[in-house]
């Protein structure tokens, strides 16, 4: 389809033009001023049109093979496979020892649980350490507040979960007997 250049090539005037045209069709403008060119393929592109070409005094472009709505498949041919991103040694699981975090203090020494020990040697070692007669009758704590109440003592302490006290005394449980009732 070829017609001549008129001054009011909108966008509206040439996407009426577009709905007309059959699928792979191609419109040709003739005298299109060299000022008006740029304007011109602007709204040929806006308007729907593909493979715009300009060539002096005139310009044409083709309405696409495609159909509003359509549906194409995409070849595969450039995925990644996910499986090969990964080596033989990513897929083993580790070892109980490879994921527990290096706490304490060196292998010469001893190995004490850092302060906020998330790797369970603070728990290994609460229970190789089995508490003395002496310290289960007179408990210390390592925070010395435990008298104020459980807001305000450490998850080591030995009063946990016990009543505030007074400083020197030893927290005792008053029980009461609530399950009687006079009627």
């Amino acid at each position: 389809m070829s017609f001549e250049y008129e001054n009011n090539n909108t966008i509206e005037s040439l996407s009426e033009v577009f709905k007309t045209l059959a699928s792979g069709a191609t419109i040709t403008i003739t005298n299109v001023p060299e000022s008006s060119s740029a304007a011109l393929t602007l709204n040929l592109t806006l308007s729907g049109f593909v493979k715009i070409e300009s060539t002096s005094g005139s310009i044409s472009a083709s309405k696409p093979n495609y159909n509003l709505g359509s549906a194409v498949t995409i070849d595969d041919k450039n995925t990644i496979d996910g499986a090969s991103l990964l080596r033989s040694e990513d897929l083993k699981k580790p070892d109980e020892k490879d994921l527990k975090a290096d706490c304490g203090t060196g292998k010469e020494k001893k190995k004490r649980a850092c302060a906020n020990c998330t790797c369970g040697l603070a728990e290994e070692i609460a229970k190789n350490d089995s508490l003395s007669v002496e310290q289960r009758e007179d408990p210390k704590s390592a925070c010395g507040s435990c008298y104020l109440g459980d807001a305000f003592r450490c998850a080591s302490c030995p009063y946990l979960g016990k009543p505030a006290f007074k400083p020197g005394e030893k927290p005792s449980l008053v029980m009461l007997d609530d399950d009687s009732m006079d009627i």
